[in-house]
């Protein structure tokens, strides 16, 4: 039997939020840090909820294991339409606290802040990695509304009859399509900056031209965006290419593979 450590769970706001560091990244003079803080510090304002997982650790000191961030549908910064409608952005759990069911006392969190609502949506993933899979929300009796493979939608009714939320994308344009490198981006994720970075380097490397598009509201992002996944999605030549690139590589292996697609053709 394992056992569960103590925890304690603590909502962020303007005020505090300095005093804590956000669960997937630390360093606070990183500027992809600030982009996010001073996004949060905004989105608090539309209703956005961010709840840290803090677990006592071995030396008897709170850490952060975990969080979960979420907003009313009708400021989502997802490519969705989900008005009258709580959606989870993300909610992570470090590895080593798995299995504890702390992922269901995050979600415990957003059903309390969703009451009057029509439910809860969450974006998930069957390729997992920056995005949860949907093994959480089928114990948690959610149901699949939509997809965009390998994006799914998996919706917590509260109102059997609510209209149902869905993904909304949009077509690129004629010039957008000609791109070699073209990222759009939020300051969703503290990560934006390092993944802006890894383009503008790849992008002189190989003399590719490139273009990233910032997407500066929730309007935006819900009616303009060119993939369900906002926070960074990278294309080339109209094709998607991957979202979330830490490495170099995450870039360049798809881009090739891609490429011998084309000459294949």
């Amino acid at each position: 039997m394992k056992i569960i450590p103590l925890y304690k769970i603590v909502e962020l706001n303007s005020e505090n939020i300095d005093n804590y560091d956000l669960f997937c990244s630390k360093d606070k003079t990183n500027q992809g840090y600030i982009n996010k803080v001073k996004w949060l510090k905004e989105c608090f304002k539309e209703g956005l909820r961010y709840k840290l997982l803090m677990i006592q650790n071995e030396e008897n000191d709170y850490e952060s294991g975990g969080f979960v961030e979420y907003i009313p549908g009708e400021s989502v910064w997802r490519g969705m339409h989900a008005p009258g409608w709580m959606v989870i952005h993300c909610i992570l759990v470090n590895n080593k606290y798995h299995n504890l069911e702390f992922g269901s006392k995050l979600l415990e969190e957003c059903y309390k802040d969703s009451e009057g609502t029509n439910g809860v949506v969450t974006l998930t993933s069957i390729e997992g990695g920056w995005e949860p899979t949907n093994s959480l929300f089928v114990k948690q009796g959610f149901q699949k509304v939509d997809e965009y493979p390998p994006f799914e939608l998996w919706a917590k009714k509260f109102v059997d009859d609510a209209p149902l939320p869905k993904f909304r994308v949009q077509k690129m344009t004629s010039d957008e399509k000609k791109l070699k490198l073209y990222g759009i981006k939020t300051f969703q994720c503290p990560y934006d900056d390092h993944i802006s970075k890894l383009l503008e380097e790849i992008a002189k490397e190989n003399n590719f031209d490139l273009k990233i598009k910032e997407l500066t509201n929730s309007k935006s992002v819900q009616e303009n965006n060119y993939h369900p996944y906002a926070t960074f999605c990278i294309f080339t030549e109209g094709e998607f290419l991957t979202r979330m690139a830490y490495y170099k590589e995450d870039i360049l292996k798809p881009l090739t593979k891609l490429n011998q697609k084309f000459q294949g053709e």
